[in-house]
């Protein structure tokens, strides 16, 4: 089922965090998206790294997905975000790091790609902060829609952890391209994509 709604009850399990560490960490893709209103690194003298979670750097070094990061809600982030683009640099990520000018941004959306084509997305409510994006006693009550294709390269990650969180999952269903302009997974994610990068986005500097 390429559909999972996932409402997190748990503060020793965060599929989000996980399925976008495991995508990154795959050689199967070569390309991905992250879009959030808050990166958490070292914000206001904070010891939280989002760089650092299940080594999220180091993965992205190793697989050598180049990652298209989009933010931030506010000004007071802004720092936070340059943090995390420096320490992902350092940890030898191929990292490009965009953010919508007049801040506001709050949309939440991960998609892996393979030679252009998205196979994988996660949209729902969790940004890269400590509660929505580790794990521990402080945790948030996020819900989170993760959408695969049954041909994805990485589908495998999906359907773990689907497996894994059958009592989180509030739907699991599949996709029907009738009820989504006849478009197919891949390219409704292919058009999500283009909605984010069409936003006027600037470097983050």
């Amino acid at each position: 089922m390429p559909i999972a709604i996932v409402l997190r009850t748990s503060g020793i399990v965060n599929a989000f965090r996980d399925a976008i560490v495991d995508a990154l960490s795959s050689s199967r893709i070569d390309n991905a998206l992250l879009c959030s209103g808050f990166f958490q690194e070292n914000f206001k003298g904070s010891t939280y790294q989002a760089s650092n979670e299940q080594q999220l750097g180091t993965a992205c070094a190793t697989s050598g997905v180049k990652l298209t990061t989009v933010g931030i809600h506010n000004y007071a982030w802004k720092q936070s975000y340059k943090n995390f683009k420096a320490n992902m640099l350092a940890a030898g990520a191929n990292i490009s790091c965009l953010y919508k000018p007049g801040m506001s941004w709050h949309a939440k959306v991960f998609i892996a790609s393979s030679s252009g084509v998205p196979s994988f997305g996660i949209v729902g409510s969790s940004n890269l902060t400590r509660n929505a994006f580790s794990i521990g006693a402080q945790y948030n009550n996020e819900c989170d829609v993760f959408l695969w294709s049954k041909s994805s390269p990485i589908a495998g990650i999906a359907e773990r952890l689907a497996d894994l969180l059958a009592g989180q999952i509030v739907i699991h269903a599949p996709y029907l391209s009738r009820y989504n302009q006849g478009l197919s997974l891949p390219l409704k994610l292919e058009a999500i994509r283009d909605e984010v990068m069409g936003q006027g986005l600037a470097p983050l500097t």
